[in-house]
């Protein structure tokens, strides 16, 4: 029974951090993608 009471709180902690991690990488991923526009294409590596 306690178990129950709480599992709204735990499935909202999951939620936000879940949540938060998949923010995070979506900022990170569009950072990403700006700053190697800005780099000429023959100092590309990974093309």
């Amino acid at each position: 029974m306690t178990a129950m009471l709480n599992a709204g709180y735990v499935i909202g902690s999951y939620a936000a951090t879940f949540g938060g991690i998949a923010l995070y990488t979506w900022h990170l991923l569009r950072r990403a993608r700006r700053a190697a526009e800005q780099v000429p294409p023959q100092d590309r590596p990974w093309t």
